[in-house]
């Protein structure tokens, strides 16, 4: 503001007022001119400036106002213009990284760099921080985009800004733009915050559609291995991933169970980190995967509660026999035990097809001759776990062989079966295995 000062304040109190009203009306600076009606600055002026903040700067007599006013203008007019060059090489640079193959993540490392704040993408599932800049955690960030409520807000703070711009939904989550920052952001970059905004909304929407697309291929490639259609399988695998390695010749089933808002929110985030046939059923999430990315995926669907069963790994023709065995797999799960894999029970495939309550109770009834008798028990384990080898069994026993053979014979007499028959050792085998699982 440029002043001669006529008709000035005469008094102290009357400058604060001057001066509060300059404040408030976000005057940056008065320039004060000297002459014919004030020789020099008031000292009340001064003081009053100081107090509130306000620039103040002298104007000698010889001074033309016009000339100032002139020079400013032409000031204006110059930031204006390199002001419009950057936000233009900043819109393109930003518009670059929108057709990028990862745009999410490409357009805010772009703004963090032409803004020099500290950028992110938050949804209450997960956080995209520009690279190589410190973030805050994750909790932070969600409160503080709760307190957005939809709308653009701009919190200042003692430590910098925060700026939170809503964008659009992202995997089911309302998503938000959020920058932190220490300096002053000049107008231009205001606008690029808002083109970024613009072109999030726009990838996001993008991204979503073809996410629901490629899960769509996905659930059918899987569909389509489990029917033993290999060869179309492989080709929807290809329009589902494009950029991912073909898949191995040998796969494994994986079958989850849980509740079914978790299944969803695990289901989107192995497709966010795999490139694997999957599909989300109402009480299922199937999973098709290699064998040496299974640690990485058991890994990932650890951090939700689900049960899992893994099946044996298969040529991909045999793809639904290994997801019958995902299923035997998942019966063996309980809270306490969410991830049994087939190769934890096949060892007692028996055991696998048959509940262990049953199974005891139909070994109790097997052996009830036994009932009390450790040493025919025990003789008959030595018998079963050496293959009916009596040498063998004498030695474990420290009986002589002629003994042994007494024994058994009253054994097999007592049970009612031949322990020479092959199918009469494999129903002791399983009896005896049946009691020993408590």
């Amino acid at each position: 503001m440029l002043t001669t000062s006529c008709g000035s304040p005469k008094t102290e109190h009357q400058w604060e007022e001057y001066v509060e009203r300059l404040n408030k009306a976000h005057v940056s600076a008065l320039a004060f001119g000297v002459g014919p009606w004030q020789r020099q600055v008031p000292r009340e002026l001064l003081t009053a400036a100081r107090e509130h903040g306000l620039n103040l700067i002298e104007v000698p007599e010889a001074t033309n106002f016009v000339r100032i006013s002139r020079l400013v203008a032409d000031l204006l007019e110059a930031e204006a213009v390199a002001s419009a060059r950057l936000l233009g090489k900043a819109q393109q640079s930003l518009i670059q990284a929108a057709s990028s193959q990862n745009p999410l993540a490409t357009i805010i490392d772009r703004l963090a760099r032409i803004t020099r704040a500290n950028t992110a993408l938050v949804t209450a599932e997960e956080v995209i921080s520009a690279a190589g800049n410190p973030s805050p955690s994750k909790r932070i960030l969600l409160e503080t985009v709760q307190n957005c409520q939809a709308a653009a807000i701009t919190e200042q703070s003692p430590t910098g800004d925060t700026i939170v711009l809503p964008t659009a939904s992202f995997k089911g989550h309302d998503a938000y733009l959020v920058l932190q920052t220490q300096r002053p952001l000049l107008s231009w970059m205001r606008n690029a915050i808002s083109t970024s905004a613009l072109l999030l909304q726009t990838s996001l929407t993008i991204t979503e559609r073809l996410a629901e697309s490629r899960l769509a291929l996905s659930a059918r490639c899987l569909e389509l291995f489990l029917s033993g259609d290999r060869h179309t399988a492989r080709e929807i695998y290809s329009l589902a991933y494009p950029r991912a390695n073909r898949l191995a010749p040998k796969l494994a089933f994986v079958a989850a169970k849980g509740d079914r808002s978790e299944l969803a929110r695990a289901h989107k985030q192995i497709d966010s980190h795999f490139s694997v046939p999957l599909k989300l059923t109402k009480n299922r999430l199937q999973i098709l995967v290699p064998s040496d990315g299974m640690p990485l995926l058991l890994s990932k669907l650890a951090d939700f509660d689900l049960q899992a069963g893994i099946g044996a790994v298969r040529r991909q023709k045999e793809a639904d026999d290994s997801a019958q065995t995902a299923e035997l797999a998942l019966k063996k799960t309980s809270p306490t035990r969410k991830q049994v894999t087939w190769d934890e029970i096949s060892g007692n495939a028996m055991m696998a097809l048959v509940g262990a309550k049953d199974a005891r109770l139909w070994a109790k009834d097997f052996l009830a001759a036994a009932n009390g008798n450790d040493e025919m028990l025990s003789l008959l384990d030595a018998f079963i776990s050496t293959n009916g080898n009596i040498a063998q069994v004498a030695k474990e026993t420290g009986m002589h062989r002629n003994t042994v053979r007494a024994k058994l014979g009253a054994a097999g007499r007592a049970l009612a079966i031949n322990l020479d028959d092959p199918a009469a050792r494999a129903q002791l085998w399983f009896s005896l295995r049946a009691l020993s699982e408590r």
